[in-house]
């Protein structure tokens, strides 16, 4: 009798955390048929934009799915320079750093507009909340290689950036913020040519919500070399807002 009602208190306790949890914002995992570059790279670099797509044109080799059209931009500081910036076939995006050496760094963001929200939250004033997680799977390849991971929001047109959420695995992992409102956030505005800018200690409001992203940087620690990173699927929630 007691496993019966232990039994039955965990499912309502499931069905209680499912109940509190946000609505699907964004859910990306790309189709692709084959390797598909990326818009806007030049001159070693992708300019930050919110106004230019940055992920393949739609279509092209097959590129596709769910929240398919992102925005952001790529960037390294010192001697290097981006070389790649692209949808592979393995249905992750990725950047390289070509011929890095120690000190050099590489950083990529990518953000998810209001817009292209899912299940009508495009059409609701979105909040965060508790259990509201962000969540990126994300990997790195080459030698010598320190990287983290951070996440973004827009509240309007004002964002914010979070401090270091986890180093990026040799191999594919998840990175996430399971609730955004206890991690620590920075004020965070992106230029055209560099995407590294992040500024002082912030708190958001987590209302009005209008974008949001990840930020994947990447810097030489030693030796020489090509470094890249990689994600095939990142995932947001929100909380609508009662009008």
């Amino acid at each position: 009798m007691k496993k019966i009602i232990a039994t039955s208190l965990l499912a309502l306790f499931v069905v209680s955390v499912s109940a509190m949890a946000g609505n699907v914002l964004v859910d990306f995992t790309p189709t692709v048929g084959e390797r598909v570059d990326g818009t806007g790279y030049s001159g070693g670099q992708v300019p930050f934009s919110m106004e230019v797509a940055r992920n393949p044109e739609l279509g092209a080799s097959g590129y596709g799915g769910d929240n398919a059209v992102f925005y952001g931009g790529v960037g390294a500081t010192g001697s290097a320079a981006i070389n790649l910036h692209k949808v592979e076939s393995d249905k992750s995006v990725r950047f390289r750093l070509s011929g890095a050496s120690a000190g050099d760094s590489a950083a990529g963001v990518y953000l998810w507009k209001k817009e292209n929200f899912l299940n009508g939250m495009d059409a609701v004033n979105v909040s965060l909340k508790p259990r509201d997680a962000i969540i990126v799977r994300v990997r790195k390849f080459g030698a010598g290689i320190a990287g983290e991971v951070r996440f973004v929001i827009q509240e309007g047109d004002k964002m914010y950036i979070s401090a270091n959420a986890g180093a990026i695995p040799a191999s594919y992992g998840r990175v996430y913020i399971p609730n955004p409102a206890k991690a620590k956030w920075f004020e965070y505005t992106p230029e055209e040519t560099s995407v590294q800018t992040i500024g002082a200690a912030a708190k958001p409001t987590f209302q009005n919500i209008t974008a949001i992203g990840v930020y994947l940087e990447m810097r030489k620690k030693d030796g020489g070399g090509n470094i890249t990173v990689a994600f095939d699927d990142f995932r947001a929630k929100g909380t609508p807002v009662a009008p």
